[in-house]
């Protein structure tokens, strides 16, 4: 069975607060040829929300996301469950945890056992309910 996973990228405007918006998804799917896949929202409707926020950075760091993820390949190694080398993976090339506003959930395995759906529509369904 191929593995499907995704990760919530995340958007806390203060640490202080809990309030938390999905404004990114990251997916992988097992099989041959397979890269990481990257969608976002378009974030203009925080500045309505938060006044103080600086959209430019917050652009700057979903750029820097898509070019990284871009860039890297995701390989299983079996060392840990392929959720936790998931998120290891997240946190050493795409975006560094620390406790900056932007943060990805902790991988969620999608499951399709039948494989009746593809993999653009897993993307789509999952983006419209999720984002």
């Amino acid at each position: 069975m191929k593995k499907q996973l995704y990760s919530i990228l995340e958007y806390r405007h203060s640490l202080l607060k809990s309030e938390i918006f999905h404004i990114g998804i990251v997916f992988y799917f097992s099989e041959p040829n397979s890269s990481l896949t990257f969608i976002h929202l378009n974030c203009d409707f925080l500045k309505n929300i938060y006044l103080d926020m600086d959209d430019s950075t917050l652009n700057r760091h979903l750029s820097y996301i898509t070019q990284n993820i871009e860039k890297s390949e995701f390989q299983y190694a079996n060392k840990f469950s392929i959720e936790e080398e998931f998120r290891r993976f997240l946190k050493k090339n795409i975006l560094l945890e620390d406790s900056t506003v932007l943060q990805f959930s902790a991988a969620v395995v999608i499951i399709n056992n039948e494989n009746e759906l593809s993999n653009e529509e897993i993307i789509d369904n999952y983006s419209k309910m999720l984002l």
